[in-house]
Formats: C-alpha cells, sequence, structure tokens
C-alpha cells in the first residue's frame, strides 16, 4: 500500500498535458498580439486615411500659398527605407519640412504642425528682398542689390501738387514795340505719395522716395545695398514692433541719411547704414516714456545719444 507521504506527493505532482496545452495557448495569444500590432501598423503607414493630403499655408504675402503647399507635399512624397511611406501621418517629419523650406525660401521663421489624420499646417513669416522706389517718375521694384527689377508705371499728374503765379514781363514785338505778356511759372512741386494705393497695387513693400528725381532704366544698379537693407530693416521693425503708420521713407542721394514719414503726420530723421538697432531702441524708449504721438512733429535719431524732437 502507498503511504500517506506518496499519495499527498502524487496530489502535488503537475499534469504534463496541462503544461503543454498552456504553452501553447501562450504561444497563440503572443502570435495574434503580434499579428494586431502589425495589422495596425500597416494600415497606420499605408492606409490612405491616414496619408497627408491636406496642407494649409498661412502668412503668405509675397510667397504663392499653393507654390508652397506644392513644396511641402514634394518634401514628404517619398518612401524611406525603400518600403515605408513619408506621407503616413505618423511619419512625417515636421523638423525635416521646417528645415527645407527655411533653406528655399525667403522667410525669417516657420512654424509646421500635424493634425491627425491628414493635414499639415504651415505659417510662415516672410523675409524682404524688395522695395518700392519712386524717382518722381516712375515707379518701380529694386532688389536687395539696388538694382531695378522692373518698371511698373509712371508718376500720375495727380501725384503732384503744384503751385504756380502769373509772371509779367516786357518784350518787344517785331514793330519795335514793348509788350507786356502773363505766363505761368511753378513755383513749388511737391511729390505727393499715395502710400495705400501704391500698396494695394504693387504690394506691402517699403517705399523709398529719392528726391533727386532722376528717371532710371530697367536692369540697373540704382541704390546701393546698404541702403536698400536699411529701408527693409527700418519698415520690418516698425511694422512688427510698433503700432506706428509706416508711410515711406526719403532719401537725398546714398549718403545714408534718410527721413521716414508717417501716416500721423509726423517723420524720423534716421541713419539707413548704420546703428539701426541702438536708433530704433532709442525711438522705442522716448515713444514710451518720453513723447507723446499725438503732438510730436519729428524726431531726429541721427546724433548718437543727443536726440533731437519737436
Amino acid at each position: 500500500m502507498r503511504n500517506k507521504r506518496d499519495l499527498a506527493k502524487q496530489r502535488h505532482q503537475r499534469n504534463p498535458y496541462k503544461l503543454e496545452i498552456k504553452s501553447w495557448k501562450n504561444q497563440l495569444y503572443i502570435t495574434l498580439g503580434t499579428l494586431c500590432v502589425l495589422t495596425m501598423t500597416g494600415m497606420g503607414l499605408y492606409h490612405p486615411f491616414f496619408h497627408v493630403s491636406d496642407i494649409t499655408v498661412s502668412g503668405t504675402e509675397r510667397l504663392n500659398a499653393t507654390e508652397v503647399a506644392n513644396m511641402v507635399d514634394g518634401i514628404i512624397d517619398y518612401k524611406t527605407l525603400f518600403v515605408f511611406p513619408k506621407k503616413s501621418y505618423f511619419l512625417v517629419n515636421v523638423d525635416e519640412i521646417k528645415d527645407i523650406l527655411l533653406e528655399r525660401l525667403a522667410i525669417d521663421g516657420i512654424r509646421v504642425e500635424k493634425e491627425f489624420p491628414d493635414t499639415i499646417h504651415v505659417e510662415v513669416t516672410e523675409k524682404l528682398s524688395t522695395v518700392i522706389y519712386d524717382d518722381g517718375h516712375q515707379y518701380g521694384y529694386l532688389d536687395v542689390s539696388g538694382y531695378l527689377v522692373e518698371v511698373v508705371r509712371t508718376v500720375g499728374d495727380d501725384e503732384w501738387d503744384i503751385k504756380k503765379e502769373i509772371v509779367t514781363s516786357t518784350i518787344m514785338t517785331e514793330d519795335g514795340e514793348e509788350k507786356e505778356v502773363e505766363e505761368e511759372r511753378i513755383i513749388e512741386k511737391k511729390h505727393i505719395i499715395k502710400t495705400q494705393a501704391i500698396v494695394a497695387e504693387m504690394g506691402d513693400y517699403p517705399i523709398i522716395y529719392d528726391t533727386r528725381n532722376e528717371e532710371h532704366k530697367e536692369h540697373t544698379e540704382i541704390l546701393q545695398t546698404e541702403i536698400v537693407f536699411g529701408a527693409i530693416t527700418w519698415f520690418t521693425q516698425i511694422k512688427e514692433r510698433t503700432d506706428i503708420p509706416f508711410r515711406y521713407i526719403e532719401i537725398d542721394g546714398e549718403i545714408g541719411e534718410g527721413r521716414i514719414y508717417t501716416r500721423e503726420g509726423w517723420h524720423i530723421d534716421i541713419y539707413l547704414t548704420k546703428d539701426i538697432t541702438r536708433q530704433f531702441d532709442t525711438l522705442q524708449y522716448l515713444l514710451e516714456e518720453k513723447i507723446d504721438r499725438s503732438s510730436v512733429g519729428y524726431i531726429d535719431l541721427r546724433f548718437g545719444d543727443r536726440v533731437y524732437w519737436k
């Protein structure tokens, strides 16, 4: 007869058949789980529902939003490792898009975001590389190098404020007699720059009015690069960091000085070719701490620490 110890031992001994069944079930669960993960991954990567099909672009004024969207689509339209589609929402690399667009486009900044399941949002901050040049005869575009890229139109007669006077003079007739004649003579001629109309027609660029009033031909160098760059910098700083309504910049030759006219009726005398950051910081301080814009006539920033205003 078996003793009690043998019977107890037999009761606690594992059934080998149960172990085999449990092991088989575990393998089945692992296999099924792996298949589910692979299926879901495959759907996420390859199913058109998760492929980027909508690209929105905002912040463009001079750039073509459609062209930027097409550029983004081209950036993601390939397969990584020859297998995985980069157009999948899960594989789109927003940093890669940012880097490529910053390299290819004239922009200062960019923000790229994904929106589940198939959308990319692109917001750009454009970099200016063009100014509107007014020589008193015509309006055209200058590039950042100072070249007249294109003449858009002539300055109209209604864009001049002309004051005349009647002058009486004496002339001799053929009969040898003296005769008084009257004629009109221009005593003052002032250019009227209709900023809002020009911007609506030619784009939101800084306007430079050159008081030398010399007519120029296309594809010729008009201004020094430093002057154009300075005008762009002042325009950008005032537009982005203040609420001053910018009109245009007036220059008289290429000595580097300029006068910024505002739509509030006052102006700022500045240097275009040096110390722009210092001048702008001084301007901001004066407007915040010292000067009431509603009563100011001008601010002169050209003399370093000596600032004049009225």
